[in-house]
């Protein structure tokens, strides 16, 4: 037995725990764990600036946009207002839930363009805005014209006009309009049902051919 000792000790084979056992096994020193507490704050800030980067974006994306159909809509109005006229009688009748005006549009029964009559009319009951053109012939024979549905899942709809009150020298909206002058711009103020997105839309319209004073009728 004395011998093998001798012979393991001549080999360096029976030291003991060297200096590197000896260290793992006291554990970590306070510069290591400085290290570790660093890393770990860097991955921790990364994560949450990742993750608020990520509720900012679906916020945004989850947030009332107009749907294509409205786009459609509001692109379909501003243009028949923009090509209102105004011949005899009363250029355009509007209410809070209807406006009604004289326009240029190709007619497809004459096979050109003339005068015809271009309505929108919001219906609460069917929660939609419905549009009609009557050209100048249908005008004549008084047939009715058909009305179809251009814009859906509307809960509220209101019309207002703008005009310039010559009596006071100022600029004023209001919710009815009946004249022989067309009014300086239309607005339409919308509200959706939570089944199209919910939300309000307001959007404002100028005609070009609009007078600056409402006369009497």
């Amino acid at each position: 037995m004395h011998c093998m000792k001798k012979y393991l000790n001549s080999r360096g084979l029976d030291r003991g725990p060297s200096r590197r056992t000896f260290r793992l096994r006291r554990g970590f020193t306070l510069i290591e764990m400085l290290i570790v507490t660093v890393i770990l704050s860097v991955i921790s800030l990364a994560i949450y600036s990742s993750f608020a980067s990520g509720m900012r974006i679906w916020k945004r994306l989850s947030a009332p946009s107009e749907s294509e159909d409205q786009v459609v809509f509001f692109d379909r109005l501003g243009h028949d207002l923009r090509n209102a006229v105004k011949i005899s009688g009363t250029a355009l009748s509007g209410s809070e839930d209807q406006v009604e005006f004289l326009l240029l549009a190709d007619s497809k029964a004459m096979g050109i363009r003339t005068v015809s009559r271009a309505g929108y009319a919001y219906e609460a009951d069917s929660g939609s805005i419905k549009r009609w053109l009557q050209d100048y012939s249908a005008m004549f024979t008084g047939l009715e014209p058909g009305k179809r549905i251009v814009l859906s899942g509307v809960s509220q709809a209101k019309f207002s006009y703008y005009f310039f009150k010559q009596d006071e020298k100022s600029y004023a909206w209001i919710d009815r309009w009946s004249n022989v002058n067309l009014p300086l711009a239309v607005r339409v103020e919308l509200e959706f049902d939570r089944s199209h997105g919910g939300g309000n839309v307001s959007r404002t319209f100028s005609i070009p051919v609009g007078s600056v004073e409402k006369n009497a009728n």
